[in-house]
């Protein structure tokens, strides 16, 4: 186990800890990964990731610390690629993302070519190829980096629930 922890402060504030990677003038930044250990025992689960904001413990004005999950800039101003994504290394037109993403519905097998009719009003032909690519996620030229919450995937049972909860306040109203 790794537990890197700055020391407490006692007449100051508290210690810092910062991870980062190093720039890359060539190809993609690097990434930060956090990942909880698996588990082979019958019945128990994965081990959880859980980020959270410090408890602002003074009785006299405490404010708790926030947790902050924003996607990059895209600071990019040229050579911008608007009417195209690149989704899991396939190129595939804004209009197909766009509909992809207002919704699908699997339409019939067609030779052995599996497709989906996609948009507001499913009126898009898809098929299986650009579908995956852009449910694996794309990016853009110029596009701030996204940001994505999901729950985990399940073979035979139910997937991970999103939950999205304000906070409760005492003597005052919750949180949006």
């Amino acid at each position: 186990a790794l537990t890197p922890k700055p020391g407490p402060s006692t007449a100051g504030a508290g210690g810092n800890m910062r991870f980062s990677v190093g720039d890359g003038a060539m190809g993609h930044g690097g990434d930060v990964n956090f990942a909880a250990g698996l588990t082979t025992d019958s019945f128990f689960a994965g081990g959880a990731v859980y980020f959270a904001g410090g408890a602002g413990a003074a009785t006299s004005g405490g404010l708790g610390g926030g947790v902050v999950l924003a996607g990059g800039e895209g600071q990019g101003t040229a050579e911008c690629e608007l009417e195209h994504f690149d989704c899991a290394g396939l190129a595939v037109s804004s209009a197909v993302y766009r509909a992809v993403k207002d919704g699908c519905e699997k339409a019939c097998n067609f030779y052995g070519a599996e497709f989906y009719m996609c948009g507001a009003n499913k009126d898009l032909h898809v098929g299986q190829a650009a579908y995956d690519a852009v449910k694996a996620g794309c990016t853009q030229r110029c596009q701030g980096g996204h940001v994505e919450l999901a729950g985990g995937k399940s073979v035979t049972g139910s997937g991970g629930n999103v939950r999205l909860v304000a906070g409760s306040g005492v003597g005052a109203e919750a949180g949006l």
